[in-house]
């Protein structure tokens, strides 16, 4: 699965889950006439999934270099392995 829409999947089920629960969990404690909340429940839940999902983002981006390196250091170090003399 491509990313964007991977990360609209996740975001949907968090969305449905956090959704599920707080209805759930207000049904049986808030009074008949009073405010549920339950757009609250979902800004919030969307805010912390698509910072989440943007903080591993950059931090796949930052990692992937320095693997880029590490992996090309690796195979010149086979390639090219350095033999001390023993003068």
């Amino acid at each position: 699965m491509r990313y964007l829409p991977g990360c609209a999947v996740v975001l949907g089920v968090v969305l449905g889950i956090a959704g599920s629960l707080a209805y759930a969990l207000e049904s049986l404690t808030v009074q008949p006439g009073q405010d549920r909340g339950l757009a609250r429940v979902l800004v919030f839940a969307a805010l912390v999934v698509v910072t989440l999902l943007g903080y591993l983002r950059l931090r796949a981006k930052a990692f992937s270099p320095a693997l880029t390196a590490a992996r090309l250091q690796a195979l010149q170090a086979r390639i090219r392995p350095h033999f001390r003399s023993t003068a």
